[in-house]
């Protein structure tokens, strides 16, 4: 649905928006040692989950540029953390391998 979304330069925003939230959440559980390594690669397995966190990484750009201005700012400045980062670029690279 995300891809679509931003590829049609159509749909409903917000509902990105809750996605980026709970992916943002997810990182910081596990920055701040509230949930083991484990657990994050568990959630990044479930389905289309690994897909999302991947246009969340590497274009987030494409939804912030949709969204009007009041949402610009809650989301503006956010990095996720390195260990996310590798597990999606991981993920992804075995997702193209799998094709």
């Amino acid at each position: 649905m995300a891809l679509e979304m931003i590829e049609a330069d159509e749909g409903h925003w917000e509902t990105l928006l809750l996605q980026q939230f709970v992916l943002r959440t997810a990182d910081l559980l596990h920055k701040h040692g509230i949930i083991p390594l484990g657990h994050l690669k568990t959630f990044l397995r479930m389905k289309d989950t690994m897909r999302f966190a991947s246009i969340n990484v590497l274009e987030n750009w494409k939804i912030l540029s949709c969204l009007s201005n009041q949402y610009w700012r809650c989301f503006t400045g956010f990095c996720y953390s390195r260990p996310f980062i590798e597990i999606v670029n991981e993920g992804k690279g075995k997702a193209v391998a799998t094709q």
